[in-house]
């Protein structure tokens, strides 16, 4: 086996772990967009981004049709509403540990069940 092969590949091997473990640690105290908070939200609590869209519209008295459309807007650009956003703020506020899920998330660890009481 060629030596020189080797000790390359031993090299890029120490690369991407040191810059796996760098951004693992990054991740892990940086604060969640609101589009990973919805993510976060929704695994949590077993349901899909929709219902929480739902959920958040309920508040608000915003239609279905609205509701629907405001998704389809989501999936393409990534623009969230102000009641979800709103949504959002309140249960980051209601359940801090939500954002210590997200930074569990980032850094590898699996998401625990959560209630679906939202």
């Amino acid at each position: 086996m060629n030596l020189d092969f080797l000790i390359a590949a031993v090299a890029m091997a120490g690369l991407l772990i040191g810059l796996h473990l760098m951004e693992k640690r990054r991740n892990a105290t940086r604060k969640p967009t609101e589009q990973e908070m919805l993510f976060f939200l929704a695994r949590a609590t077993e349901t899909s981004e929709f219902e929480q869209f739902r959920r958040a519209a309920e508040a608000w008295d915003i239609s279905g049709h609205k509701v629907e459309s405001d998704f389809n807007r989501y999936l393409f650009s990534l623009a969230l509403p102000y009641y979800v956003r709103d949504y959002l703020r309140k249960a980051g506020e209601s359940d801090p540990a939500l954002m210590g899920l997200a930074s569990s998330c980032f850094t590898g660890t699996l998401l625990p069940k959560r209630s679906c009481d939202r």
